[in-house]
Parts: C-alpha cells; structure tokens; sequence
C-alpha cells in the first residue's frame, strides 16, 4: 500500500525503510528492554548480562539478528527477528514494486521461494537455517512481503466489484473455514502444512480487507481498532516469559493448563506495558510525529 501512496512511493528505498523503522522501533525497543527485566529477575548473573546486552544491542536494537553478521543470534527477545529480516526484505522488495508493480512474476518468485524452502528445510517457516547466502528467515520476508503486496492488491480489485449476497455469503464462509483450518492445523501438524496454511491466511486477508464479508460490521469497531495496534506489543512479547518464566516462579505441581494461563497473563501484561511504554516514548522523547504509527 506504501508503494502506490504518492508521498512514499517516490522516496529512495533507504528513506522508505527508515520510515518503517521508526514506525516500529519504539515497541522494540521497550520489548526489549522489559525482556532485559525479565532475564534479570529469572537470576542471571552480572557477567551474564553483559554478555547477553551486548548480544542484544547489535542483533534486535541495530536489527542485525538475521544479516549473518552476529554469529550467536541469542538475545533477550526472540520474535525480534522477524524485524530484522523484514528490513532486509524490505530492501529488497520495495524497489522491485516501485519499478515493475505488481508484476507476475514477482508473485511467482514468491511461490518458487516457498517451494524453495520447503523442499530445503522441509518447511517455510523455518528461521535460522543457512541456505548458504542468508538465513532461512530472509527468504520467508522476502516471499511474505511480495504476497502481502498482492493480497493487498486482490483485495483493493474484489472490493471494486459489487457481489451478490449469496457470493458474499460464500466468501464469508470461506474466509472463517481458512481461520478455523489454520487454528486446527497449528495444533496438529504445522510443519507439514504451514505452506497450505501460508496460502489460506492470504485468502483470508484478501476478503477481509475487500469489506466484502457480510460479517464486516462486526469488526468496525474501538475494541478492533485497539487490536491491531495491541498486535506488535503482544508479537514482541509472546516469547519473553516462555524460557523465563519457570526460573522466576516454582511451578512444580502445576497442570499443563495452569502453566499456559501464567503465560498467557504475564505475556498480555507484558504486551500492555509494551504498547503504552511505547506510546509514552514517542509522546516524550520522540516528539508524537517523529514516530507516528503509519497509515
């Protein structure tokens, strides 16, 4: 969407990825220091944390966890990552728009991609295995990024079109089969079906944002409003107490269903104080436009 806006799609790609930086950079940096927290509390030592600081301020706060550069990608927060591949990806993809659009051919370089990774890897959603030139993780930004463009694009060309009801229906029930399919899979065998699950989630997204589904209504509102913006907190945060929390608290005698209700409650805490942590940031230190959310 950034690439057919007229403010963005004529800035250089180093200008155009520094915005996207800045938009995300102040949730980083809060999840990361909180996870820092958290290890501290877990009963790391001085040393240790010196150590695994360093590690952290050149993998997630300079985003250089997937270049291949740092050679123990360890730091305190793992979903950092995809951060990093996807400047990198967006290095790669956001000239690739800007020069041919929405081109065949990319769409088919990120089909071969996946093909690619899982024929390799055995699946796509691998992150650190090395393909000889980069990580894994690239590639899968890479491939992301180019069908996020098109489903952009194939939502913007169904919602052009007025549907009949009854195909509205249809694309209503489709599109929850795909988010039920892909919550069943994810707790069954996600490594076998994750390209499947891949495609499924683009078709969902494609009719989600066409507002062709008869259900549309029930997602315009505040509470979804603050979900999407709740989503980056939580993404950064739903690693953080996993390894952690174990060490800061004696669950000995817990059930399995206990343990995940601590997580799920530290996690969305953990979220929370990320989000409005960041707010906070940019309001105070940043100035509120310097670091606006995008559009």
């Amino acid at each position: 969407a950034s690439v057919q806006n007229p403010n963005r799609s004529t800035l250089p790609t180093a200008a155009f990825v520094w915005h996207k930086i800045k938009a995300f950079y102040p949730e980083l940096l809060v999840s990361v220091l909180l996870a820092g927290v958290v290890y501290l509390c877990s009963g790391a030592g001085i040393a240790e944390m010196i150590t695994s600081g360093v590690k952290t301020l050149f993998s997630s706060l300079l985003l250089l966890r997937m270049t291949g550069i740092i050679p123990d990608y360890a730091d305190w927060n793992g979903p950092a990552w995809y951060l990093s591949s996807m400047v990198i990806g967006l290095c790669i993809v956001y000239p690739l728009l800007r020069r041919y659009g929405a081109h065949a051919l990319l769409l088919l370089s990120a089909l071969c991609l996946c093909g690619y990774l899982a024929k390799t890897n055995g699946s796509i959603t691998m992150v650190y295995h090395w393909n000889g030139i980069c990580y894994s993780g690239n590639f899968r930004a890479v491939a992301e990024l180019i069908l996020g463009a098109f489903a952009w694009h194939g939502a913007r060309w169904l919602g052009a079109h007025p549907l009949p009801v009854v195909v509205r229906i249809a694309l209503t029930l489709v599109k929850w089969l795909g988010i039920l399919f892909v919550l069943f899979i994810s707790q069954v065998v996600w490594m076998k079906w994750d390209g499947v699950c891949l495609l499924a989630l683009w078709s969902v997204i494609v009719i989600c944002f066409s507002n062709q589904s008869v259900d549309r209504v029930l997602f315009q509102n505040r509470l979804c409003l603050f979900l999407g913006a709740f989503s980056l907190p939580l993404y950064l945060s739903h690693r953080v107490w996993t390894f952690r929390l174990g060490s800061i608290i004696d669950l000995q005698g817990m059930t399995r269903w206990e343990i995940l209700a601590l997580l799920g409650v530290f996690s969305l805490a953990s979220a929370l104080v990320t989000m409005y942590g960041a707010r906070l940031l940019r309001k105070l230190v940043l100035r509120g436009s310097y670091m606006a959310i995008p559009e």
